[in-house]
């Protein structure tokens, strides 16, 4: 161990020298070689000695063994050395794929191999590159549909095309249907919210479910919604798919749905209810923290009626501009509210914003509390513009 670590620490005095005895050390010795260069893998550096210890680990064939291998490096780990491989050796991603094990096509929910599973997670991670892209392609056609649906993930990532997304939603695999979408997940565009309107009609959980959390990221108010339907819908795959989107979008408002959800009889459900509540706990913390923000009704805002005109200013009364819908979370006589829409106006002194409601149930729209949160920072308002008797 220590002759390794010294000739990589002194390399850059000397790299003739010191690279001629690590490739004589290697030659002597090969698996104590790796097992010695695994301590240094698992603590990365930008030395010019390890970049050389890599470049002779991927020359002789021994890094993909090394980092494909679970019970030699953790998974961000090997992605971090996967990284570093990538950078020097062009074809190490092509590498890492025919170095997939030839797993029997696909037999029900069977979960892939450590083996295979690492080897994909690794070629995910190499997916910055467009080089990868035929890689991916080639995966596409795997027998094993765990397989087609990571390499759908990662071309879609790679691609960021909306176009290439709505044509995989014919797919027949509804892994690759649902990786395809959340491959848009960080897309900003008009096409990608058509893609995600279309599938949340998808037949599959995951699919739909994926479809959700695009739309919310975009701040598309409808996502709540749509969410909600998720949670009280009568299969409980798609229980426990409302619930991890409730989750997964860190959003305190879906606490108290949440909280009506942790009596469901099926435990897969149950089991989603609970790690959401477990992430939105440190979310209601982060919340408690935040700076605060003021938010204000206008006088336009109609009494008796489920619409409200609001400004929101920081501490220092500068109007805010540019909140999302999923921005504002609504509650009307404590019930949250799933379905809304916000319509910002940009006006010379700052931004108003029109928020249209469904009252939760009949008579219920005021009193209203609109909770707002901005980028660390938050606010609220609470309003009762019932209409009063004459």
């Amino acid at each position: 161990m220590d002759s390794l670590e010294i000739l990589v620490k002194h390399f850059e005095s000397d790299p003739s020298a010191y690279g001629t005895a690590m490739r004589t050390l290697f030659r002597g010795n090969p698996e104590s070689f790796r097992e010695n260069a695994l301590a240094l893998l698992r603590a990365p550096s930008g030395s010019l000695g390890y970049q050389y210890l890599l470049t002779l680990l991927t020359a002789s064939g021994s890094a993909v063994p090394l980092v494909s291998d679970p019970s030699l490096l953790t998974g961000e780990q090997a992605a971090a050395v996967a990284r570093q491989l990538g950078a020097i050796d062009p074809l190490f991603c092509a590498k890492l794929a025919r170095a997939l094990p030839e797993e029997p096509a696909d037999s029900g929910d069977s979960r892939l191999s450590p083996v295979m599973a690492r080897l994909l997670d690794l070629i995910g991670a190499l997916q910055e590159g467009e080089q990868i892209l035929p890689v991916a392609a080639a995966l596409l056609s795997h027998a094993n549909r765990h397989v087609r649906s990571k390499a759908a993930l990662v071309i879609g990532r790679v691609r960021k095309s909306y176009v290439w997304v709505d044509q995989r939603l014919s797919d027949p695999d509804p892994r690759v249907r649902a990786n395809a979408v959340e491959s848009l997940w960080d897309a900003s565009t008009e096409g990608a919210r058509a893609v995600f309107l279309t599938a949340i009609a998808d037949a599959d959980n995951r699919v739909a479910g994926n479809a959700i959390v695009g739309l919310y990221r975009l701040g598309d108010a409808a996502s709540i919604g749509l969410a909600a339907a998720l949670g009280t819908s009568a299969d409980p795959r798609r229980r426990a798919t409302g619930a991890w989107i409730m989750g997964r979008t860190g959003d305190t408002r879906f606490v108290s749905f949440l909280g009506q959800m942790v009596t469901d009889k099926d435990p897969h459900v149950r089991g989603n209810v609970f790690r959401a509540l477990a992430g939105l706990k440190a979310a209601r913390e982060r919340d408690a923290d935040a700076a605060c923000l003021n938010v204000i009704a206008l006088p336009q805002t109609i009494p008796g009626a489920p619409i409200l005109t609001v400004r929101v200013e920081d501490r220092g009364g500068a109007s805010i501009r540019g909140l999302l819908p999923t921005a504002f979370a609504l509650t009307a006589h404590g019930a949250l509210v799933l379905h809304y829409d916000v319509q910002a106006r940009n006006l010379r002194d700052g931004a108003v914003y029109e928020i249209h409601w469904e009252p939760p149930g009949p008579k219920l729209a005021w009193p209203v509390r609109v909770c707002v949160s901005g980028e660390a920072s938050c606010g609220t308002l609470t309003l009762d513009l019932t209409p009063r008797a004459a």
